[in-house]
């Protein structure tokens, strides 16, 4: 399987993710572990973003990706929809 394929696999599962936290985790289970389900999609999603890149990705570009993904997922989220409305507290 190539690096494009597996990439693409990658953008499509994080995105399902992040879709699933969205919509129905986010008022089901508590804030932080939504949080954390959304900052895991942020990473699979910005993986499988540079494994689709033409040329490859050095260390500096995994990093950067990697943490801002995961930062921005949740917070994208909670910008959009809001606090979560239900479920338990941690």
């Amino acid at each position: 399987m190539s690096d494009v394929s597996t990439g693409i696999g990658l953008i499509a599962a994080g995105a399902a993710l992040v879709l699933l936290a969205a919509f129905v985790l986010r008022t089901r289970i508590s804030r932080a572990y939504t949080m954390a389900v959304l900052a895991g999609a942020g990473v699979v999603l910005g993986t499988g973003a540079l494994l689709v890149q033409p040329g490859q990705a050095n260390l500096l570009n995994w990093g950067v990706t990697v943490l801002v993904m995961a930062v921005m997922a949740p917070v994208h989220v909670h910008l959009v929809f809001g606090p979560p409305r239900h479920g338990a507290t941690a």
